[in-house]
């Protein structure tokens, strides 16, 4: 059963923009002051937007990306972290070049924001007009904090709508990144985070994989890298390489256009 999607705000400059949200994005507002089993909440404060559910206490889950460590050194955002190697080959994280890479599953644009914090030019694509309200939210935000901006620069873009269709017309980019973490699983190690959990109750049922897996393999020249759980089976068979933590897996899909 999909949840209902309720929106307030807690501040007065924000009112207006809660209506057209309403209105656009087809939300509701909240039935009654505390969160309902199946309601998922979305609250504008004046300068970020948090998401609650049942479980929320008091406070619900700010989405954005205030909480990244911005460091270049060994902080989330140098290349030589798991998500830095898997989206580029050593010669390239060595003299620092910048790769164009599409994250085709965006969702609330963690990952998409890391890259482009390490240089990468990034297009942020996510079907669910909910989750890419949210995306923009965050994006706006950072590009108004000074030390975030400065880490992210102009290198980072959001689209709305689906993957496969804009990848089809899309053109050609050095990666396409995939990250379907949020789909069902049952490895253990793999259980999602309070963000991972709010993102697969507002994304819904995946799209199929294998579908938009083709659509990236048709439009990267470089590779296609697929984020998994440690311990889940590839997305496809035979990776090329992965690069492997105790929780994420990155498979590697390099693009050979003569196999």
């Amino acid at each position: 059963m999909d949840p209902l999607i309720t929106i307030d705000s807690t501040s007065s400059d924000r009112r207006t923009e809660v209506d057209s949200l309403r209105h656009d994005l087809g939300l509701q507002a909240p039935p009654e002051e505390r969160v309902r089993p199946g309601e998922i909440r979305l609250v504008l404060h004046d300068h970020h937007v948090e998401v609650m559910s049942e479980t929320s206490v008091r406070r619900g889950t700010r989405v954005d990306f205030s909480n990244v460590d911005t460091r270049t050194g060994s902080g989330n955002i140098s290349r030589n972290q798991l998500l830095g190697r898997a989206v580029a080959d050593r010669s390239a994280r060595r003299t620092g070049a910048s790769h164009s890479i599409i994250d085709a599953t965006a969702g609330f644009g963690h990952d998409a924001f890391m890259l482009a914090c390490m240089g990468h030019d990034i297009t942020a694509i996510e079907c669910n007009p909910v989750i890419h309200f949210l995306l923009q939210s965050s994006i706006r935000n950072a590009e108004s904090d000074p030390l975030l901006s400065a880490a992210m620069g102009d290198r980072l873009r959001s689209i709305h709508g689906d993957s496969v269709d804009i990848l089809s017309g899309h053109a050609p980019v050095d990666t396409v990144y995939l990250d379907p973490m949020f789909e069902v699983t049952n490895h253990r190690s793999a259980l999602p985070k309070k963000r991972a959990q709010l993102l697969r109750l507002l994304a819904g049922s995946p799209r199929d994989s294998r579908e938009l897996f083709d659509a990236a393999m048709s439009r990267a020249t470089r590779r296609v890298v697929v984020k998994r759980s440690t311990g889940a089976e590839p997305l496809v068979a035979r990776p090329d390489h992965s690069v492997s933590g105790k929780i994420a897996r990155y498979d590697i899909y390099l693009i050979n256009r003569s196999r």
